[in-house]
């Protein structure tokens, strides 16, 4: 309680000094929600279900009455909780109307019908006052808001849930840092003004180009013979030196694309760029440590898991055939495998996820992870399980946000007014936006992981895809050709952690 009251004092006092940096009824969420967000949504439910061993962190032997999904998204999990709790009603609110229409789904499938009379969407944004009374709930979630909540007004999200909760009551937490997913060996420092035309060019044709390429003829003209007497009359008449013929030489080249003069491996300027549009919103890049604070400040019996980082997936190895490369998957981890829990070296057991006290409780923090009674500190857990699918979760949510990114990239630049500097920008963006967007679909390679994992076959198809010419372009990676590839867990795609605290029953509202 010491801990706790504490955090509190820091809170209050920063809370007393601060100022809100969004305007009333503005949104800070920079994603494009599309169909794409909304499968990865649901895949990450039956993730999160499957690693918690059941729909919440903390387990209920007595479901709770009265439940909010803040930011409930497409309503799965309020779907499933209503199934799964038929004596519970519950509340599913979120900005955009997305949600099943719920009369719809018990005409469709039976025995669905009283999910009307349970389930209640409502719209609005949760950064204002939440349009409930006091103590109304029994339990409270919030999942993956992060990029919806400027970092000054988590206090007031806290807030917010701790006043509609009833006393005692629960609130859960699952979210994660918002990342750049980038290999290191990809973004670089970079300073101000650091457009196409610094950038190394990497003019490295594909075996394709060097067929066409090398059919061509140099066009090599030289002056007229009438100009080149012409020019010999003069040279006896001044004793000027013979001038050279001028050979003009076209190259059989064609003339580089923008893609082409941009380093196909140099995610720099999109990671600033997103640096950048993270700092405009005031949206904390290690959200899972500043969030960790003010939740510890504002609930009492705060528990959590480690935080489980996601290892980076390998690019796909380079191999020859017939003279012709060819890309190639390979996995540390198979499609088969169990939603568990797996260290990137060696696979832990498939344990529930169960309450453990860390000794960091003067925050008031306790942890949620596998019982280990040497266990001092939470350490994250590093993991290459379903790598893949993570980094396809946060890709997704990361091309979500590709016009929110664009101005920041454009302002990488400095003042830039002319419109045809503007559009050579924007023409650089987009090129270097497939080259990222390649490099992560060729990282996800679910194409080939479905093949190798599962023996699906599929029809030749005469052009590749486009993360596949860009990997054929790349060549050989140190790392990652080699016989034996190593998995670099200090390169993160993801960072999950999930933290369950309790409203004081004293607590004023």
């Amino acid at each position: 309680m010491a801990g706790r009251s504490k955090s509190r004092e820091v809170h209050d006092e920063l809370k007393n000094g601060r100022r809100r940096k969004r305007l009333p009824d503005e949104s800070s969420y920079p994603v494009v929600y599309s169909s794409d967000q909304l499968a990865h949504d649901n895949w990450n439910h039956m993730f999160l279900k499957s690693l918690s061993h059941g729909l919440t962190l903390r387990q209920y032997d007595t479901p709770p009455a009265d439940i909010l999904d803040l930011g409930c998204g497409s309503g799965l999990w309020v779907m499933d909780a209503a199934q799964q709790w038929p004596n519970s009603n519950f509340v599913g609110y979120d900005r955009l109307q997305i949600q099943p229409d719920l009369k719809v789904v018990s005409l469709l499938q039976p025995g669905l019908e009283d999910l009307a009379k349970r389930v209640k969407w409502m719209h609005g944004n949760f950064l204002d006052s939440l349009p409930f009374k006091a103590n109304s709930f029994d339990f409270v979630r919030i999942c993956g808001v992060g990029l919806g909540v400027p970092e000054d007004e988590w206090q007031d999200l806290l807030q917010e849930v701790a006043r509609v909760l009833k006393p005692g009551a629960f609130v859960e937490i699952v979210e994660e840092d918002l990342i750049f997913p980038a290999s290191a060996d990809t973004v670089k420092e970079i300073g101000p003004r650091t457009s196409m035309r610094k950038l190394r060019p990497l003019l490295i044709p594909t075996p394709q180009e060097q067929t066409n390429r090398a059919s061509r003829t140099s066009n090599i003209s030289m002056k007229s013979p009438s100009r080149l007497a012409s020019t010999m009359a003069r040279f006896h008449s001044d004793s000027r030196p013979l001038p050279e013929p001028e050979i003009r030489v076209s190259s059989p080249y064609p003339r580089p694309t923008i893609s082409e003069l941009l380093d196909p491996r140099d995610h720099s300027k999109l990671k600033a760029a997103w640096d950048n549009m993270l700092h405009k919103r005031f949206l904390a890049p290690g959200l899972l440590s500043v969030l960790q604070f003010y939740f510890s400040a504002e609930f009492e019996s705060v528990q959590s898991h480690p935080p489980i980082r996601i290892v980076m997936p390998l690019n796909s190895q380079m191999t020859f055939d017939g003279g012709k490369s060819l890309s190639i998957r390979t996995r540390s981890t198979s499609v088969s495998s169990k939603l568990g829990i797996a260290t990137a070296t060696s696979p832990a057991p498939q344990t529930p996820i169960t309450p453990t006290v860390s000794s960091s409780s003067e925050n008031g923090i306790e942890g949620y992870g596998p019982r280990r009674e040497d266990t001092q500190v939470l350490e994250p857990v590093i993991t290459t399980s379903w790598a893949a699918m993570h980094l396809s979760k946060v890709f997704s949510t990361v091309q979500g946000c590709k016009e929110a990114i664009w101005p920041e990239y454009k302002e990488l630049e400095g003042p830039v007014d002319d419109e045809e500097k503007v559009l050579m920008l924007r023409k650089e963006f987009l090129a270097s936006w497939a080259h990222w967007e390649s490099d992560m679909r060729d990282r996800i390679g679910m194409r080939y992981q479905m093949q190798n994992d599962l023996a699906w076959s599929t029809s030749v198809v005469t052009d590749p895809p486009e993360w596949k010419t860009w990997r054929d372009r790349v060549g050989y990676l140190d790392g990652v050709d080699d016989a034996q590839p190593q998995v670099n867990a200090a390169e993160i795609c993801r960072a999950i952690r999930g933290f369950v605290g309790r409203k004081p029953f004293n607590q004023d509202i």
